[in-house]
C-alpha cells in the first residue's frame, strides 16, 4: 500500500497531463464503483482532493517555484556575481579615499 507521503511526492512531480489523467481515472473509478467500502471512498476523496490542491498550487505559485529552481541551479554563478560586485564596491570606495588625499 502506498503511503500518503509517497502519494504527495508523486502528485507534486507529475506533469499537468498526468494530473488530469489521475483525476479523470479517480473520478471514473468512484463513479463506476458506488458500492465501494466507506474507507475506500474516503481514500478516493482524499486522492482527488490532493490532486485539486496541487493543481491550485501550480496556478498560484509558478513564479516562486521557478525562482527557487533558478537560484538552486545557478547558486555558484550568483555567488560569483556577488563577489564581483563586492570587489567593485570596495575598489570604488578605496579609489575615492585615495583620490581625496
Amino acid at each position: 500500500m502506498i503511503t500518503q507521503n509517497e502519494l504527495e511526492r508523486i502528485i507534486s512531480i507529475a506533469s499537468e497531463q498526468e494530473l488530469e489523467y489521475l483525476a479523470f481515472q479517480a473520478c471514473n473509478y468512484a463513479a463506476s464503483h458506488p458500492e465501494m467500502p466507506e474507507e475506500e471512498q474516503v481514500e478516493c476523496v482524499c486522492f482527488i482532493s490532493m490532486i485539486a490542491i496541487e493543481a491550485e498550487l501550480r496556478q498560484v505559485e509558478p513564479l516562486w517555484r521557478k525562482a527557487k529552481r533558478l537560484v538552486l541551479r545557478n547558486s555558484n554563478t550568483l555567488k560569483l556575481v556577488g563577489k564581483i560586485a563586492a570587489g567593485v564596491t570596495i575598489g570604488v570606495f578605496v579609489g575615492d579615499v585615495v583620490s581625496r588625499r
